[in-house]
């Protein structure tokens, strides 16, 4: 499977689980939603440099 596409699928199930998560937790303070929001963000970008890194070898 190709690096971009397999990084575009990451992506794609990330993001879902990361709707979900907001979802499930809607009662949750929208400070603590951001805060997830952010390190999920910033988790799916280093997920992504590590794939792309890793497949490039």
């Amino acid at each position: 499977m190709r690096p971009r596409l397999l990084a575009a699928l990451v992506m794609l199930v990330w993001l879902v689980a990361c709707l979900v998560v907001l979802l499930v937790f809607r009662g949750v303070p929208a400070r603590f939603r951001a805060y997830f929001v952010i390190l999920s963000l910033a988790g799916l970008i280093w997920g992504i440099g590590a794939l792309r890194a890793r497949l490039a070898k």
